[in-house]
């Protein structure tokens, strides 16, 4: 009701609407942005109306936005979702359309990518996608999906996705993970030995949990030396198939601020393992400013 009750006031003279972006907004419940102005753009005769805003950008500021706030985009989201814009819309008893995928920046080719890709085509895709990398991201991210490659005959866009995402939001990290051992079963408790690197060194910490993801965390923790709260810790399947990657997401509390990381790997406790250090090396890096 509240794109049918802003579109409204518009078609009636209002000049302004309040809406937010994936649910980020002035306040809760505000109408999505891009469902406006896209109807705006597709029936600006019947509105009376029209906007400045460049719709080929929403899409890729809706990945940022999700980025950001580690909040996924369903993929039944109107004008964003992964399957809103599977065809074009056309305006009902016409040959005239109303939408393009392209229209709001959605760009869907013919293109497979697999090992022998370049990484011309990988960077051309990723822009598609709507992300936008420099140099040496970009680098990192080519890396990262021949490593995926590698292991997999075909990569679709969601692993794509899901490798490029962590590094739109790394900026100087603290600690890297250099590896991790894990020693678990359901007669013995869980223990975790992590390896990082910083700029002093190598550092080894280990620690025991309910399971392998607690004991890992808790080492990290060890590591990085400042006490936060995991708020949410989430991990889901990329794509199909056994050699799907998983994709962790966490929040974790420090002082009065939230921070979010994510990870991804073919190993789902490896995922959980990047996706906390993500959101510690944000938190540690407010904390040294």
């Amino acid at each position: 009701m509240a794109v049918a009750n802003s579109l409204s006031a518009v078609g009636h003279g209002a000049e302004a609407v309040e809406c937010s972006l994936n649910g980020v907004g002035k306040r809760a419940g505000n109408a999505p942005l891009e469902e406006i102005v896209v109807a705006i753009s597709a029936r600006g005769d019947q509105y009376g109306a029209e906007t400045d805003i460049a719709t080929k950008l929403l899409f890729r500021s809706a990945r940022l936005v999700s980025t950001v706030t580690g909040f996924t985009v369903p993929a039944n989201k109107p004008v964003i979702g992964d399957n809103a814009m599977n065809t074009d819309m056309y305006e009902q008893g016409t040959d005239r359309k109303l939408i393009n995928p392209e229209d709001v920046g959605i760009f869907r080719g013919n293109l497979v990518l697999g090992r022998h890709s370049t990484q011309k085509a990988f960077e051309d895709r990723v822009f598609e996608l709507g992300f936008l990398l420099n140099k040496q991201t970009a680098q990192e991210a080519y890396s990262r999906f021949v490593r995926l490659a590698e292991r997999k005959k075909l990569v679709t866009d969601r692993d794509i996705e899901a490798l490029v995402s962590p590094l739109c939001t790394e900026t100087g990290d603290m600690y890297e993970l250099v590896n991790f051992v894990i020693n678990t079963g359901s007669m013995i408790p869980s223990t975790a030995t992590i390896i990082m690197k910083s700029s002093a060194g190598e550092t080894v910490k280990v620690a025991t949990g309910t399971g392998p993801v607690d004991a890992s965390f808790k080492a990290i923790d060890k590591v990085f030396g400042i006490t936060v709260k995991l708020e949410d810790f989430s991990l889901q399947s990329v794509s199909e198939g056994e050699d799907a990657l998983g994709d962790a997401s966490v929040k974790i509390r420090c002082g009065d601020r939230l921070f979010t990381g994510k990870g991804v790997s073919a190993d789902i406790v490896e995922a959980s393992i990047k996706a906390y250090i993500h959101a510690l090396n944000k938190a540690a890096a407010t904390l040294s400013e």
